[in-house]
């Protein structure tokens, strides 16, 4: 059973949250059968980038007064999912640039409140963007493509659900970026491109590994992908990257990138590529007799790097490992903490008042690292629905977050709460009207953050 969805969001990045979701769940002709959508409140230390909301054209007010807490959707779409996958057996999780950016957001939503994400294995997920360039790969002179311009004024071609579904003649203007729309488009566009090309959804496969990669020593095989060119070169409609294989799991992959490795041999590391077949797409070919001759020294010279040799899958992660906050990797929580997490959050959502209390006991039992990023959660449970937080609480997180940018990954994408708000002052006498209204909207909920939240007097 498929079930399509898509939400709305107030970052991209994962410190934000869902602020609208739809799923939709389809037969085999791709017939609705039952859907799930609402709004979801944002949280008491949620402040919403401009852009996210420009974009998706959400009134922040009534936004606010209309949805549900992002608990009480937690709980709302975790009982949706379950009940299909307790109805219908395996069912597969449908979205378009989903597996870098809804499916992430899903699984933060329910590991926050310690719902598992998992199903017991019985939830797959495919991304229709994968399906969509497979198609275009295989039918290359009938595929529609579009070309746009990047910021360096270089061309590519491009594969966003926007341009897709208008150049298959299913959007007459600007995608609405309403997460129900956007499932309604999504659906569309398969039955298009199912119509048009003659190719299955349900017979797609992401990950396909051919004999030339899995069996001989060395593996190696090809993939196509998009072109991004550089300095005025004309774009390709797709180039290749050529892989050799390292390490083989049954399932997933540790492959080299033979082109990277060359341009930094001494860092071999960086050249590395995990493949998750959950969520990633590795669609390999053979290598032409050329290509095997051309890249021969290069792999002779991988063959024979004693680090490439010796690497384990695990040691691999481990050298990847990121000091990031936790909810850029909530992973790392471990699977058997999601349970003990929602333990606690329900002790505090019956009681707020218990807070301290059950934090002391947090406390005593910490043991290792893990423990840390579940106390990390349960804190941030606390400030978002305890009804008076002390302002110091709020501001250890809020702090580092909007004003230090120690919490995102990137502190180069750190917004200012000052330069927002004057940006919104320039937005507030924008000459389209629509824009002004959101701008107004979001500058009297940024202006309220700052009040409840005890900020104005640290922004300066």
């Amino acid at each position: 059973m498929y079930i399509f969805y898509d939400f709305e969001t107030s970052s991209r990045q994962l410190l934000g949250q869902i602020l609208t979701y739809c799923f939709v769940v389809v037969d085999s002709q791709f017939q609705v059968v039952e859907t799930c959508s609402g709004k979801i409140r944002l949280n008491r230390i949620q402040l919403p980038e401009i852009d996210a909301i420009l974009t998706n054209k959400i009134d922040l007010e009534t936004h606010q007064q209309e949805g549900n807490t992002e608990f009480q959707a937690a709980v709302r779409i975790y009982r949706f999912l379950l009940s299909q996958v307790q109805q219908h057996g395996y069912c597969t999780l449908v979205g378009y640039n989903s597996n870098q950016f809804d499916l992430n957001f899903l699984r933060n939503l329910l590991i926050r409140y310690g719902i598992n994400p998992y199903f017991d294995g019985k939830m797959g997920n495919l991304d229709v963007l994968h399906f969509v360039q497979w198609v275009a790969y295989t039918h290359v002179d009938q595929f529609p493509w579009a070309l746009v311009e990047k910021a360096d004024r270089n061309f590519y071609y491009t594969f966003t659900l926007e341009t897709v579904a208008t150049s298959h003649a299913l959007l007459a203007g600007a995608q609405i970026h309403s997460a129900e729309e956007d499932v309604t488009l999504l659906i569309r566009l398969v039955q298009a491109i199912q119509a048009r090309y003659g190719e299955s959804l349900l017979d797609f496969r992401p990950v396909w590994l051919i004999p030339e990669f899995l069996e001989a020593t060395p593996g190696l095989a090809k993939q196509k992908v998009a072109d991004y060119p550089k300095n005025g070169e004309t774009p390709k409609k797709f180039t290749y990257r050529y892989w050799l294989r390292l390490v083989y799991g049954g399932k997933d992959v540790l492959a080299l990138d033979l082109e990277a490795y060359f341009l930094q041999p001494s860092e071999p590391l960086a050249a590395i590529r995990y493949i998750n077949p959950n969520k990633a797409s590795f669609i390999l070919e053979p290598m032409s007799t050329e290509e095997v001759m051309r890249f021969s020294s290069l792999v002779q010279q991988a063959s024979a790097d004693l680090f490439l040799n010796s690497l384990k899958r695990d040691q691999y992660f481990e050298m990847i490992k990121k000091d990031w906050d936790i909810e850029h990797q909530i992973h790392e929580l471990g699977f058997q903490r999601i349970e003990t997490l929602g333990e606690w959050v329900a002790d505090l959502m019956a009681d707020p008042e218990r807070y301290h209390g059950l934090l002391r006991q947090l406390l005593a039992a910490k043991s290792e690292k893990k423990d840390t990023y579940l106390i990390q959660l349960f804190n941030r449970a606390y400030l978002n629905y305890h009804p008076s937080p002390k302002a110091e609480h709020l501001h250890r997180y809020l702090v580092p977050r909007y004003i230090e940018g120690a919490l995102l990954k990137d502190i180069t994408e750190l917004q200012p709460i000052g330069q927002s708000l004057q940006r919104l002052a320039q937005l507030k006498e924008d000459p389209d009207e629509q824009t002004r209204a959101l701008a107004m909207s979001i500058d009297r909920y940024y202006q309220d953050f700052l009040d409840r939240n005890f900020l104005r007097e640290l922004i300066g």
